[in-house]
């Protein structure tokens, strides 16, 4: 957009009406931004903040190029930070270790495939869902053993977690990107997210904030609520600030089951 301010009167010109009605579209909802309630800013206790701190200037000491995090250090980060999982245990690969995990955490469990540089780990079959018993816990850790092996990878490790049902599955994430700055990512999956600044308080948290799609898929899950679906519990806070915390962290991402609230 090109305007030039006119001496004396100071009033700002555009060559073509469209651009000055983009300009006044623009100044009236950043005035609606600004007069809105502020709403209450979550934010992680000190405590918290050292602690989070602490695990990831650990993290970064022991690796002098940039790496992934194990999925044990993302863990602690999470709990740290106050955020709930589903119950879990990590175990070598083996299948019978697996049936032990999935009979303490109980039926039905989702097991993923845990290996060095794998970072989506449904491209390659490195997750298995709905899994009710022992023979189909055997069964799905054999068939992903094979498929790590052809995809290149080598199986050193199983999380078996307790499903969830219920809900809507979703994407949630922030990375720090070289000239805007921390960007949250939102939604059902990559195609269907919306990216842009991450909220920093609660009334951000709403459907806004969310890709169409993903909003209309938490408002379904409790259509008797008039209010607006937003993300849940403290994952509001650990994304919105977890790049002020740990300046150095370049990224984070995790699934909720989204719920309104």
């Amino acid at each position: 957009m090109r305007s030039r301010l006119r001496p004396p009167t100071g009033l700002p010109s555009y060559a073509f009406p469209e651009n000055a009605a983009i300009a006044l579209s623009s100044a009236f909802r950043c005035s609606q931004w600004r007069e809105r309630p502020k709403g209450h800013v979550v934010t992680l206790g000190r405590g918290a903040a050292r602690s989070v701190r602490g695990v990831v200037e650990r993290l970064l000491a022991g690796a002098p190029t940039p790496s992934w995090a194990s999925a044990k250090d993302i863990r602690e980060i999470l709990s740290l930070a106050g955020v709930r999982l589903a119950p879990l245990e990590e175990v070598a690969p083996a299948a019978d270790l697996a049936v032990q995990a999935a009979v303490r955490r109980g039926y039905p469990v989702v097991v993923k495939a845990i290996a060095p540089g794998l970072l989506h780990k449904s491209d390659v079959g490195g997750v298995a869902l709905g899994l009710d018993d022992a023979a189909a816990v055997r069964a799905a850790v054999d068939a992903m053993r094979l498929k790590l092996r052809d995809a290149g990878h080598s199986l050193e490790g199983l999380l078996v977690q307790k499903q969830i049902d219920g809900g809507v599955e979703a994407l949630v994430g922030v990375t720090l990107d070289p000239s805007l700055g921390p960007l949250l990512v939102a939604g059902l999956g990559v195609a269907e997210s919306a990216r842009g600044p991450p909220p920093r308080s609660r009334r951000d948290c709403g459907g806004r904030a969310l890709a169409p799609r993903t909003a209309e898929a938490l408002r379904m899950t409790r259509p008797r609520s008039p209010r607006s679906p937003r993300l849940s519990g403290r994952a509001e806070s650990i994304l919105p600030h977890g790049r002020s915390q740990c300046p150095r962290l370049a990224s984070t991402r995790t699934r909720w089951s989204g719920r309104r609230t």
